[in-house]
């Protein structure tokens, strides 16, 4: 599993194309090479001179690059323009055949969706809480209720943070949606939107995101992280910081939920095809 390049706006920094590798030059500095086979995803923040071969580069192997500006926002997202269309590019299509297929779908989004906040809810509320929604069941309403109630407190610097984290598992998602072999593009939740299926993922990963957030909202240097302005360069490094902290986590749990979305096409198909014979038979 590679790394993410955090490639943040510092004066007269350049990075170029050097073989199969990065050439990163700033002032008063060594140079610092690094092999293109490390790195899974590349985030750039704010205005950074970069020769248009490494972006070439980067193309070759797939690898999306995020850019952000100097608030946090996300601006842009570049990924390789592929002519062959993904190995499940067709099969993805079952889930949009019926109604039924669709719910199954959706199901299974949302059961992942309620694992997750489950296990949020573990992290951030009292024991007795934790214990009612596990026996009870737990709402969307009422999970959008705590994490309403924590956002509060922070106001707008919790929105700021949560921008930059949703971005970062947005790049994660297109990167193990691509080495499945599925069509980023093909979602359900978000049918006709790009990177449908992208969202759908970040839609379930949602709780994560959360869980990533409330924790730099308890740093003790928040206030250097998060200003009025929006999210701070040295913010920007912790939260990717973090994000690389938990993305083996984070990375199981979606290729997890790509599996089952695979199986889930193929029980599909099969389950098809046997109603198919049926009808012939009667």
């Amino acid at each position: 599993m590679g790394r993410t390049l955090y490639l943040g706006e510092h004066r007269g920094m350049k990075v170029t194309r050097d073989g199969p590798s990065l050439w990163i030059r700033i002032p008063g500095q060594a140079g610092h090479r690094v092999p293109v086979r490390l790195i899974e995803r590349v985030v750039i923040v704010g205005r950074v001179e970069i020769d248009s071969s490494v972006l070439t580069l980067f193309a070759k192997h797939d690898i999306p690059v995020f850019l952000f500006n100097n608030r946090g926002e996300e601006m842009a997202v570049a990924v390789s323009l592929e002519h062959k269309r993904p190995k499940y590019f067709h099969r993805q299509r079952i889930f949009l055949a019926s109604g039924e297929n669709k719910e199954r779908y959706m199901n299974l989004l949302r059961s992942w969706r309620r694992r997750l906040q489950l296990y949020v809810i573990k992290r951030i509320s009292k024991k007795r809480l934790v214990e009612r929604f596990a026996v009870q069941g737990l709402k969307e309403h009422e999970y959008k209720g705590l994490v309403n109630s924590v956002a509060r407190r922070y106001g707008n610097r919790f929105n700021c943070v949560h921008r930059v984290v949703k971005g970062l598992f947005k790049e994660m998602v297109i990167s193990r949606i691509q080495k499945a072999g599925l069509d980023p593009d093909l979602g359900v939740l978000y049918k006709g939107r790009r990177f449908g299926l992208v969202l759908d993922l970040c839609y379930v990963l949602e709780p994560e995101q959360d869980l990533q957030t409330f924790m730099m909202m308890k740093s003790i240097y928040l206030n250097r992280f998060v200003n009025h302005q929006g999210v701070t360069s040295e913010g920007m490094r912790d939260i990717v910081l973090r994000f690389e902290n938990r993305l083996a986590f984070s990375t199981i749990i979606t290729d997890r939920i790509i599996r089952n979305i695979i199986e889930a096409m193929y029980e599909l198909e099969t389950e098809g095809c046997i109603t198919i014979i049926e009808r012939k038979l009667l």
